[in-house]
């Protein structure tokens, strides 16, 4: 997958593919510049200074604006089957890591390296999800969980069988949206 957004990445501004640079290499357009003589003058050494990355700019004619380039008809459909995995992914992740800490809890362990390691795989994917959604434009502020057969009710939270009418919990209409707390 790297592979793909370096692809993406390295695009030009006029929609032409460049080589992607190895690891850690910058292409010499956005190398870090330096001072001449570092100890000539009372500038301290390279490796101090903040490096700044300047990024190459085509030449385009004054008062024209340049497009924003994204992925390729055909990338965006890759982007699009690894989103849907990444999406399937993080929920089982959420339900693994879920039943992980009830059972911690349930019998009395606790194993905090291997939530810890759980959380951390999480944030992994979801990083990698938030920024695909990102490069093709398909945010999602709130993640719902959906099961078949199963609901929520939205005004107290509780969960319920989907076919029900009414929560058990607060006897409202399944399906209602949820009030906004009334003014005191």
């Amino acid at each position: 997958m790297s592979g793909l957004m370096a692809r993406i990445r390295s695009r030009r501004a006029d929609g032409s593919p460049t080589a992607a640079p190895p690891e850690g290499e910058l292409p010499e357009a956005e190398q870090p510049t330096a001072a001449p003589d570092a100890a000539a003058d009372d500038t301290p050494p390279p490796e101090e200074q903040a490096t700044a990355v300047v990024p190459a700019v085509p030449d385009v004619p004054a008062g024209a604006e340049l497009a924003p380039q994204g992925p390729s008809f055909r990338d965006r459909g890759k982007l699009r089957r690894r989103l849907r995995y990444l999406r399937r992914v993080r929920e089982l992740g959420f339900r693994d890591l879920g039943g992980l800490v009830f059972d911690l809890d349930r019998f009395g362990k606790d194993k905090p390296d291997l939530v810890r390691a759980k959380l951390d795989a999480l944030k992994a994917i979801d990083g990698e999800l938030r920024a695909l959604e990102s490069a093709l434009g398909d945010e999602r502020p709130v993640e719902e969980l959906h099961e078949p057969g199963i609901a929520s009710c939205a005004h107290c939270g509780t969960i319920h069988g989907s076919e029900a009418r009414f929560c058990p919990n607060c006897g409202r209409p399944a399906g209602s949206a949820a009030e906004p707390p009334a003014a005191e």
